[in-house]
C-alpha cells in the first residue's frame, strides 16, 4: 500500500480513495482501531509499539475493516480452492471466462492477417 501511494504521488495522480485492508480476523481488526495508547492483548505475536498499520489508521491515511473468510478475495491467492469457491474467487475478481467469450463469437470474422498464420 505504501508502496503505490509512492507512485501515485509520484506521477502526480490521486485516485481519491482511501486505502483499504480487509481482514478476516476481528480481534486484529479491533486491535489496529482502538484508539487507546497502550494496548491490552493476549496476542503473544503482536508488537504493540511498532504498529504502523495501527499508526496509519490513526492518521487516517488507511482503513482496516473486517470481512468475513468465505468472503475474502485474498484467499484464492493463498489458498487452494474446491471448484465453487474457485468460482466464487474469479467472480470476486470481475474476471471472465476467455474461451467461453471465444467459443460464443462464432459470427466474427477472422482477420485476414491471422488466416496466413495457420
Amino acid at each position: 500500500m505504501e508502496w503505490w501511494t509512492r507512485v501515485f504521488n509520484h506521477v502526480k495522480f490521486d485516485p481519491g480513495i482511501q486505502p483499504i485492508i480487509y481482514c478476516d480476523n476481528e480481534q486484529t481488526v479491533g486491535i489496529v482501531k482502538k484508539e487507546d495508547e497502550r494496548l491490552h492483548t493476549k496476542l503473544r505475536h503482536v508488537d504493540t509499539h511498532q504498529m504502523w498499520v495501527r499508526q496509519e489508521v490513526q492518521k487516517g491515511r488507511l482503513q482496516v475493516e473486517w470481512c468475513p473468510t468465505a468472503e475474502m478475495p485474498a484467499d484464492g491467492l493463498t489458498k487452494s480452492l474446491a471448484r465453487q469457491k474457485h468460482a466464487e474467487f474469479v467472480r470476486q475478481l470481475g474476471l471472465d471466462n476467455a474461451h467461453q467469450l471465444l467459443t460464443t463469437q462464432v459470427d466474427t470474422p477472422e482477420p485476414v492477417e491471422l488466416r496466413h498464420w495457420h
